[in-house]
């Protein structure tokens, strides 16, 4: 089964012609030719449908304008069968067991935090019983590491992946999302953080999502010579994310993804090892 780690849909609130976007978040909407969540729906629902890719992995991000939450995300992969849930949940609530559980209830498959936007540093000892549960319920946190563009706000060095050291060592199993790989050459680079934590540790893996824009097609090169190294690799978007090699705006942004990876010399395993992170194999 291939599945796509890191998607985002649109909050149902969101509203292109008032929103104050970045630059960024403008050229999506411009490819995908939506204006509003309906119109969004239907071309993800469209195009991950006609894709190769079975599953996505639908990110929720809790307060952000532009994100859907944690209770439309839940309700969308239960209504959706090519969509996954990924909760988004703050390990400083002090009703973090009830909450947990209430996205597990809701069929999560995994837990994702924005450190920068949340104001998480995952050193925090507030982190730990947050931890405790993702080891008893075997869920995987997915956390943003490397400078956060689209949505702004808080401390960045919350983004570092030396941050969630804490979290493996408790046994969690952690998927750093873009590997710590900076986007334009003048910022901060925690690639090889994150390298030296994967081969340090076996339950720390990464995601390729938003991995070729074009500094970071040298990231790519590297560990296509790394063996070690691409067995911690999963596929990813971060979906509207779309990659530099088709901008043709009636392009499948999951297929885009999909083949420039397989085109670059990635082999199958990226694509199908999510299914065991995510326990959705009987081996798992």
């Amino acid at each position: 089964m291939i599945i796509d780690i890191h998607s985002h849909m649109i909050n149902q609130n969101f509203d292109i012609n008032t929103f104050k976007h970045n630059f960024t978040t403008k050229m999506f909407f411009l490819r995908l030719q939506t204006k509003n969540y309906e119109q969004y729906y239907a071309k993800m629902s469209c195009q991950i449908e006609e894709s190769k890719v079975d599953k996505a992995v639908i990110c929720a991000l809790e307060g952000a304008l532009t994100c859907s939450n944690n209770e439309q995300s839940a309700k969308i992969c239960e209504e959706n069968k090519n969509f996954l849930f990924g909760a988004n949940l703050n390990p400083y609530d002090d009703d973090i067991e009830n909450k947990f559980k209430k996205v597990i209830d809701d069929n999560a498959v995994l837990i994702k935090i924005l450190p920068s936007f949340q104001n998480i540093d995952l050193t925090d000892k507030r982190c730990y019983k947050f931890y405790e549960l993702l080891k008893e319920y075997n869920i995987p946190l997915l956390v943003h590491t490397g400078i956060e563009h689209t949505i702004k706000g808080g401390n960045q060095e919350f983004n570092n992946p030396l941050r969630v050291e804490n979290a493996l060592k408790t046994g969690v199993k952690v998927i750093c999302a873009h590997l710590g790989a900076k986007l334009n050459f003048w910022e901060k680079d925690y690639f090889e953080l994150w390298c030296n934590l994967a081969r340090k540790y076996e339950n720390l893996y990464g995601d390729l999502s938003a991995m070729i824009w074009f500094y970071r097609k040298d990231y790519l090169k590297k560990l296509l010579k790394d063996k070690e190294l691409c067995q911690k690799l999963l596929f990813g978007s971060d979906y509207p994310c779309y990659p530099y090699i088709n901008l043709k705006k009636d392009a499948n942004i999951f297929d885009d993804w999909y083949d420039m990876f397989k085109n670059l010399g990635f082999d199958e395993s990226i694509f199908l090892r999510a299914q065991t992170i995510l326990r959705l194999n009987k081996s798992a």
